[in-house]
């Protein structure tokens, strides 16, 4: 079972990597040595993410700076085309009750912008 692909596809002056799955360390490997094995005269690398998942981070750095050493050694212009953000709702990973006011202090206390009464001097 495969958790990632990694797919090229060549034009003649331009090359688009696809990455679906997870972007984690498989991807970035193939993705590195896809990119270190563009024929000459590419002048255009298209990164298409839209199939991607979840993108580990490390591994997105992996393949951005593979893609930065491509890009400065040959003088050509990257593009990266990422998935779009999840709709999903967020669940928090716990919850805690409800309440219907919270306070740190007792309602003896002042609010903030009672006066302050006058305070007893620090003994010696």
């Amino acid at each position: 079972m495969e958790f990632c692909q990694v797919k090229l596809e060549g034009h003649a002056h331009s090359m688009t990597i696809y990455i679906s799955g997870f972007l984690a360390e498989l991807a970035a490997t193939r993705t590195e040595v896809m990119v270190d094995g563009l024929r000459e005269g590419t002048r255009v690398v298209r990164v298409d993410l839209r199939g991607v998942e979840i993108i580990d981070p490390t591994s997105f750095v992996r393949v951005a700076r593979s893609l930065s050493r491509w890009r400065d050694d040959k003088r050509g212009n990257v593009l990266i085309q990422f998935p779009e953000r999840s709709t999903r709702a967020s669940q928090p990973a716990f919850s805690l009750p409800v309440r219907s006011s919270f306070s740190l202090h007792s309602s003896s206390h002042l609010g903030i912008f009672d006066t302050v009464p006058e305070r007893v001097a620090l003994r010696r």
